[in-house]
């Protein structure tokens, strides 16, 4: 929980120009942000997490923020280009510098366990994209063992893969006994 609100915080420092969690270690040049969304959430409650970080999702308030929603979840490694057409033009016409994936699983139908599922997915995004724009993946993690080398990666949901095919990784996990605080991870 919570990872939807950080990708929102960081979209609304980049959409500013400002720095991420008003730190100044982490300055963010002012661009365009595409954030996608999928069925994980319901429309009503992502409208609701965009007004808690105060980002308008009316296109007349502001052209700095392109909204995509996937009712349903959609499988972007096996959708034609024909289905993909209408947003993926919308999206390319944005001209944004980073777009948002919230959340990744909601966008493949591949098993997430399998070693050559994150590269196909990351393939496919990347083609849909384009070669600019930096692409934020939001995804689930689950319960690890907190000890070891390897904890980060091991808790990412589904194959290691995930963590090891990105150039930057952010883990943001729960502070045991501590309600409604969480700890940053920059492996």
């Amino acid at each position: 929980h919570g990872k939807t609100q950080l990708g929102l915080t960081m979209a609304v420092s980049i959409i500013k120009g400002s720095n991420f969690l008003e730190q100044e270690a982490f300055p963010c040049r002012q661009g365009r942000v595409a954030y996608i969304t999928t069925d994980d959430m319901g429309l009503n409650e992502v409208q609701m997490k965009f007004k808690g970080v105060d980002i308008a999702l009316d296109p007349t308030e502001g052209d700095d923020l392109l909204h995509l929603h996937f009712d349903e979840n959609v499988n972007i490694v096996g959708l034609s280009d024909d289905v993909l057409y209408k947003w993926v033009e919308a999206l390319q016409a944005f001209e944004p510098v980073v777009v948002f994936v919230d959340v990744i699983s909601g966008t493949h139908f591949l098993d997430e366990n399998k070693g050559e599922t994150p590269p196909k997915v990351y393939a496919a995004w990347r083609k849909i994209i384009g070669p600019l724009p930096a692409i934020v993946y939001l995804m689930h993690s689950r319960k690890a063992d907190r000890e070891g080398k390897d904890y980060l990666l091991s808790s990412l949901s589904g194959h290691h893969g995930w963590g090891d095919k990105v150039s930057s990784l952010l883990h943001m996990s729960k502070i045991s006994h501590h309600e409604g605080y969480f700890m940053l991870n920059f492996p």
